[in-house]
């Protein structure tokens, strides 16, 4: 069966705006999945591949915003 698998990474410099932990915890549900990691690195596992745009999108949103 195919799996999700999410990686947000931060550049060290920009750390102090943004948490790819934080990111990837509210990510993870997206997929049907958990994750976790450090400010810099983080990554997810999850059951539900065809979600996989739309926890882009909710990231590049998280981003930009």
């Amino acid at each position: 069966k195919e799996k999700a698998h999410l990686v947000v990474m931060v550049s060290k410099d920009l750390t102090d705006r943004y948490d790819a932990n934080t990111i990837i915890r509210k990510l993870a549900p997206v997929i049907d999945g958990r994750g976790g990691g450090r400010k810099d690195m983080a990554s997810a596992g999850g059951k539900k591949p065809e979600n996989l745009e739309k926890a882009i999108s909710m990231a590049e949103s998280a981003l930009s915003g």
